[in-house]
């Protein structure tokens, strides 16, 4: 068996781990705990983890994974509580810089009975959405939230936004507490906010 046979297996090794940490990650990390957690991880896949945060840091839950050459950020952007359900909205970034492996994003929607609970995939696609409705219940993303805009990172996988007003906005946070803004298509740079672009920044009025 040759080398790309084994980078291929890592490869898949790397997002079957990925979609069990949105399955199931929150639940052992929160059980088990992270060493046990990273050696789970290691065990059954053969991938390593460097940090795992769960409604901390103002993260509803971000995890990361690599293996094969392949790197995950896999992330929790929006929580609905509705009729003793949880809805989330995930993403995972994804690439294999070594690899050749074209950056992307995946995003999913999950159901779950409880925060410790295990997941179910509702949807999933490779195409950004900022919205779906299911069971009656809307779960959106708020897009005038800089650091939502800042953790996605959207700008880094284009064609994982095509068509999407913020596919080449760039927000990076600073030191100071601000959010500096800025067109990475056109290079232009844009001002500082603090954490909300308000209805006042017409350049920005529709990400509201």
């Amino acid at each position: 068996m040759d080398e790309n046979f084994y980078i291929k297996r890592m490869q898949r090794h790397t997002k079957e781990a990925a979609s069990w940490v949105m399955g199931n990650g929150v639940q052992y990390y929160k059980e088990e705990g992270y060493q046990a957690f990273k050696k789970y991880l290691r065990d059954k896949w053969y991938v390593s983890s460097t940090f795992a945060m769960t409604d901390e840091h103002g993260y509803l839950a971000r995890f990361d994974l690599s293996g094969g050459g392949m790197f995950y950020d896999i992330q929790c952007l929006k929580r609905v509580k509705k009729r003793g359900s949880i809805y989330e909205y995930w993403i995972f970034n994804a690439r294999g810089d070594d690899l050749g492996e074209p950056a992307h994003a995946e995003f999913y929607i999950t159901k779950a009975n409880s925060v410790d609970g295990e997941r179910e995939v509702l949807h999933s696609s490779l195409q950004f959405f900022d919205s779906y409705t299911v069971d009656g219940v809307e779960i959106k993303l708020p897009l005038n939230d800089l650091k939502l805009l800042c953790d996605m990172q959207a700008w880094q996988y284009p064609e994982s936004y095509k068509g999407h007003e913020i596919a080449h906005l760039e927000v990076q946070d600073s030191p100071n507490g601000y959010f500096i803004v800025s067109d990475s298509f056109f290079g232009k740079v844009g001002h500082m906010f603090r954490n909300v672009i308000g209805p006042d920044r017409s350049r920005y009025r529709k990400l509201k």
